[in-house]
């Protein structure tokens, strides 16, 4: 469907001019569904430029600590995104939900509390603790200050993980290939470190 910025066969001038400079021309019977996708293309607004509406309300761009991806945040200095931040959150409140429980049922030995909040703060895949070498809090208000560090710890090296690539290169965060994919590998003449 031609409109006023595309000719006769809805072709838009940004083709015709790309055709022009290389010496084609562009077939005068253009499909439908390629014009429609020219016209997709061509009638979409930049990618990089935001409404202004957005740009006041969020003002400043970061890159997230924890997972790395960008964001925009009404604060100048701004951490870690919404989401990571949510889930560092919930981690947090969790452990001091444990402390709690312990606690309100008749635990006062701090180093046991301790040792059942870092199980909760362990790598399943690697065995990394959250407060590995670390200094061990004695009484209960500083336990209680310690936690969110420790999630925000735990989480920022869980998303190591799961985004590797976002990441300097370590071995330990790189995904390991099974048996069965390696096979499948060797079996396509694919090459794999070992």
């Amino acid at each position: 469907m031609p409109n006023e910025e595309t000719d006769q066969n809805g072709i838009p001038p940004e083709i015709k001019e790309i055709a022009d400079d290389e010496g084609g021309e562009l077939s005068q019977s253009i499909d439908p569904w390629l014009q429609q996708e020219f016209e997709a293309y061509f009638n979409q607004p930049p990618r990089d430029s935001l409404p202004l509406s957005l740009l006041r309300e969020w003002p400043y761009g970061h890159h997230c600590g924890i997972c790395r991806d960008f964001f925009r945040s009404k604060k100048a200095r701004d951490p870690c995104c919404t989401s990571c931040r949510t889930i560092i959150d919930d981690l947090a409140e969790g452990l001091r939900q444990i402390v709690t429980e312990r606690t309100d049922s008749g635990v006062t030995n701090v180093r046991k509390l301790v040792g059942e909040v870092l199980a909760r703060c362990t790598c399943h895949d690697c065995g990394w603790e959250a407060n590995a070498n670390r200094m061990i809090p004695r009484d209960l208000p500083s336990l209680l200050e310690y936690l969110p560090g420790w999630a925000a710890r735990y989480v920022q090296h869980y998303m190591r993980h799961v985004f590797w690539n976002r990441f300097r290169y370590n071995r330990r965060f790189a995904p390991r290939l099974s048996e069965e994919q390696k096979e499948g590998c060797r079996a396509l003449g694919i090459a794999i470190p070992e």
